[in-house]
């Protein structure tokens, strides 16, 4: 018989008789490692199954299109771009979104095309069942996806009420098309001119598409057709726009990752346990091996290969429950991104090959590099003392000084790391800080050990349950090896946990303060479509006027957003005009002066986070691409403000009517008189002017709590990941003490032998779970609070470029013993 075939015959047997012996420690395992795996994997499909979504959206707007145009384009351009000899064919766009009152949560993106210039660019209406005589000829005709159309029940002649422009329309179905698998259905396509009359365009166009001969270079004629389009339009490929949202999201889609990955690493502590607790189970049958001839090499292969066996039955299960567990969480994921970026929903996963490769590799990786040690030491078992009756196992203690060596000069990387992303370094770099965090402080888990050991030997009791703490105390420490690494698992879950905690309670408290203290009008009434699809729908242009017109209507302030370029990057510039005055938190000096020359000719305000992405200070100038000419501003002020992370440049509405033409307004915000109350005016208001609900109006309490639910909603996915990271390291709990029991056979029968009772055994053993339990709350807190740190200080900084002021939830912290204790007592009820 050959040599592999020997091996694999000696690994079948060793495995079968270990699960047929330990049933529940084989599944435990094996589900351990399936949750990290699985979370890794659903973070990775929800993220690319967003921008999949996002980019098949641009695609089914782009069609072929070579080049685009976007913006706010004036339809007079549109005749000379018709005249230039370079282009094959173009044809004119009008996008905008509408809330549909009838279906809540849904919205509906109404493309308006020209259907005689629109057919070398698109195929959907040739395979559409679109009556097109009678799409032209009415004012209320659209055609939607059949997916929409199916999930609704709509059909042709089917009526569909939308919110759009300030009022409730309602339309027509005249057809259906197929808008493909990875498209958001919520998709319609109406005639252009019927689409700028619904959202109050008329005489503009947010793109124009453009086919170029075949053998034209696109960055040729983008070129030269920047000599004839206004300095704030540009013509670009349509794959552009994927990569800009694809860099606005890397810093969310690496979040994401990385919180995922901290379940992965716990369940790599939980592979170390379970090859221990085997190792220590075997130490006859390794004895025996040994005896026999079988060499290291051969038993640590024998180990590796059960981890092995183990690890790919839990990767392949981890990645079922991966993609059944991103189904689940692509919801959320395309909420946050919908709140915080751009408008997309996902509808169908995207399961790349590669993805599923990189999930196995990482999977057996990680299981692999956590059996190697306990292997290791399988390997290095004395047959002599493995077959002597009675012995205990030969493996050595940590020494304590080069653990805590190693400890320091970890967590000096990390202040390295962290001090470099904050500064001139990649920001990523504030991920390798947290992970040297967290690794560093894992090595004093033998100092938390000890100084747990001598709090509880201060604090016993005299007597026959004294005696047993102590009894429990010193084996605390005698067997730091092995509790050392189940405290540093789930202290790494108790951390985690913490300073995720501690920095969303910064962060909200922030935005609390931040809505608190900026928002200084009593009503705000924007768009209904807003809710849902952002700032994508105008006010009705008079309606500015008839709140000002109101006698109850102290002060009003319209607010507007826009993009425009800054340094060839995409950006929001806000205006703020009429009467209301904001409260700025800004970075530096005193608010007086900065307001004062706020009002001043070519003065703005920039955000923090704009700031920091762009490195600009107060003085600095801002030059901005606007249909008048390239518009030059001064940083009259750097403020605090987190509705975006990626910035945005405010404006007066004086200086910004200096420059664009355009007074559409997104939302309003009014002040009201002494006497009249928010609640009494919108109540009438809402009778008079929003009979069918096409607009949302807040009062200020109201919108300061509509604020924070979107605020809960946008971390629902971090507290999910959280939530499992600590399930993981419950189940290493069990393995651990698990393993001590084990390896205390010797010590526990002598104590028996003295007179010692199962009962009194059972609760030594216990008592040790519940000292490991207090050394993992206070390690993990520890750690927890110095990640906090890292997280809002460091990451948070260097990929949003927000001042987070830490704010630590001191009675959710303090309570973590109260459940970390109950955990550590319930594991060990099996093993004790």
């Amino acid at each position: 018989m050959s040599r592999p075939i020997r091996f694999f015959r000696l690994l079948r047997l060793q495995m079968a008789r270990e699960v047929l012996r330990h049933p529940l420690f084989a599944v435990l395992n094996v589900l351990g490692i399936a949750l990290g795996v699985a979370v890794f994997l659903a973070i990775r499909i929800a993220n690319a199954s967003a921008e999949r979504s996002f980019a098949a959206g641009i695609d089914l707007v782009a069609g072929r299109a070579d080049l685009e145009i976007r913006g706010t384009i004036p339809e007079t351009l549109l005749p000379q771009l018709t005249a230039l000899p370079d282009l094959a064919a173009l044809t004119p766009l009008h996008e905008s979104v509408a809330a549909l009152p009838d279906l809540p949560g849904e919205y509906l993106r109404i493309l308006g095309i020209d259907p005689f210039t629109d057919a070398p660019f698109r195929t959907l209406l040739p395979g559409s069942d679109l009556d097109l005589e009678a799409w032209l000829g009415a004012g209320d005709r659209i055609v939607i996806t059949t997916a929409l159309a199916r999930r609704h029940g709509l059909a042709k002649g089917s009526s569909l009420r939308v919110a759009i422009g300030g009022r409730i329309r309602t339309l027509t179905v005249a057809g259906t098309f197929d808008a493909g698998d990875t498209a958001d259905s919520r998709f319609a396509l109406a005639d252009l001119g019927w689409a700028q009359e619904w959202s109050g365009g008329s005489g503009h166009l947010t793109g124009i598409q453009i086919l170029l001969p075949p053998g034209r270079d696109p960055g040729e004629v983008a070129t030269r057709l920047s000599a004839v389009l206004p300095p704030d339009l540009a013509a670009e490929p349509p794959r552009m726009r994927s990569q800009q949202v694809r860099r606005m999201l890397s810093a969310f889609r690496l979040n994401l990752t990385a919180l995922s990955l901290v379940s992965l690493l716990t369940g790599m502590f939980l592979v170390y346990n379970t090859v221990s607790a085997s190792v220590v189970r075997r130490r006859t049958e390794i004895g025996i091996l040994r005896a026999c001839g079988a060499s290291r090499a051969t038993v640590r292969s024998l180990f590796l290969g059960e981890a092995a066996l183990y690890g790919l039955l839990g990767t392949a299960l981890g990645i079922a429950g991966g993609i059944l567990l991103a189904s689940g969480l692509v919801g959320q994921v395309a909420r946050t991104i919908r709140s915080l970026y751009v408008l997309t929903s996902i509808e169908q996963l995207h399961l790349a090959p590669a993805a599923l490769l990189a999930t196995f590799l990482l999977g057996m990786g990680s299981v692999l590099l956590a059996a190697w040690i306990p292997a290791n030491e399988a390997a290095s078992t004395d047959p002599v003392r493995a077959l002597t009756p009675g012995s205990a196992p030969s493996g050595r203690d940590w020494p304590p000084l080069p653990l805590r060596a190693i400890g320091a000069a970890s967590l000096a990387a990390g202040a390295l790391a962290g001090l470099l992303a904050r500064t001139s370094g990649p920001p990523g770099l504030g991920f390798a800080c947290a992970f040297l965090v967290v690794t560093g402080a894992a090595f004093f888990s033998p100092d938390a050990l000890a100084l747990v050991r001598a709090i509880a030997l201060r604090l016993a009791p005299r007597g026959r349950a004294g005696l047993q703490l102590r009894i429990a105390a010193d084996q605390l420490v005698r067997s730091r090896r092995r509790n050392g690494v189940t405290v540093a698992a789930l202290a790494c879950a108790v951390a985690m946990t913490t300073a995720v905690a501690t920095m969303i309670h910064s962060f909200r408290t922030a935005v609390d303060e931040w809505i608190g203290g900026g928002m200084t009008a009593d009503l705000f009434i924007a768009p209904a479509a807003n809710e849902i699809a952002g700032l994508s729908t105008f006010l009705p242009a008079d309606l500015p006027e008839t709140l000002r017109a109101d006698p109850r209507v102290l002060a009003l302030e319209t607010y507007r957003e826009i993009e425009v370029r800054l340094r060839g990057e995409p950006v929001a510039l806000a205006v703020a005009g009429g009467e209301g005055r904001r409260n700025f938190q800004f970075t530096t000096g005193k608010p007086g002066p900065k307001i004062e020359r706020f009002g001043q000719p070519g003065q703005a305000f920039v955000t923090e986070s704009l700031a920091r992405r762009f490195r600009l200070r107060e003085g600095d100038s801002l030059e901005i691409g606007a249909p008048s000419g390239t518009a030059r501003f001064q940083v009259a002020g750097i403020y605090r403000d987190y509705s975006n992370d990626r910035g945005l440049i405010l404006l007066s509405e004086a200086a910004y009517l200096e420059h664009w033409s355009d007074r559409r307004v997104h939302s309003v915000a009014a002040t009201l008189r002494p006497g009249t109350t928010a609640d009494a005016f919108l109540e009438s208001f809402n009778r008079t002017h929003n009979t069918d609900g096409q607009l949302v109006t807040y009062a200020k309490a109201a919108l300061r709590t509509r604020v924070l639910e979107v605020f809960d909603q946008t971390f629902a996915v971090t507290r999910v990941l959280r939530s499992i990271s600590v399930i993981v390291a419950i189940a290493g709990i069990l393995f651990g003490f698990t393993t001590l029991v084990m390896e205390r056979t010797r010590t526990l029968a002598i104590l028996r032998v003295n007179g010692a009772s199962p009962g009194q055994v059972a609760s030594i053993t216990l008592a040790e779970a519940g000292l490991a339990g207090a050394a993992s709350s206070l390690l993990g807190i520890l750690t927890g609070l110095l990640l906090a740190v890292v997280l809002t200080s460091v990451i948070n900084r260097a990929f949003f470029g927000w001042t987070i002021p830490l704010v630590f939830p001191w009675g959710w912290i303090l309570a973590v013993p109260l459940w970390i204790l109950p955990v550590s007592l319930v594991s060990a009820l099996l093993p004790a």
